[in-house]
């Protein structure tokens, strides 16, 4: 069975991206432990987007609208995702 030149190309893409966005997230582990930085909030993107399914796209301060639940998974799957 031959794969697609497409194909190929979307698996590779698509392991380029998880890969990158992998190694983003080992550098935000280190920066947080050596610098002391704080990491990213991804319940606080997982908020926003559950909230853009219910049709509100613009908050004032997103970490002072309601919690929506599941909102820190959805958060790492958006991360992953785009």
């Amino acid at each position: 069975m031959a794969v697609s030149g497409e194909l190929v190309l979307l698996v590779c893409a698509l392991l380029i991206g998880a890969g990158a966005t992998a190694v983003m997230d080992v550098w935000t582990v280190a920066r947080s432990r050596l610098f002391g930085i704080p990491p990213l909030d991804y319940g606080l993107a997982g908020r926003w987007f559950a909230h853009l399914a219910r049709g509100r796209f613009r908050h004032e301060r997103i970490a002072a609208s309601p919690p929506v639940r599941g909102e820190l998974l959805i958060g790492w799957i958006a991360h992953y995702v785009t």
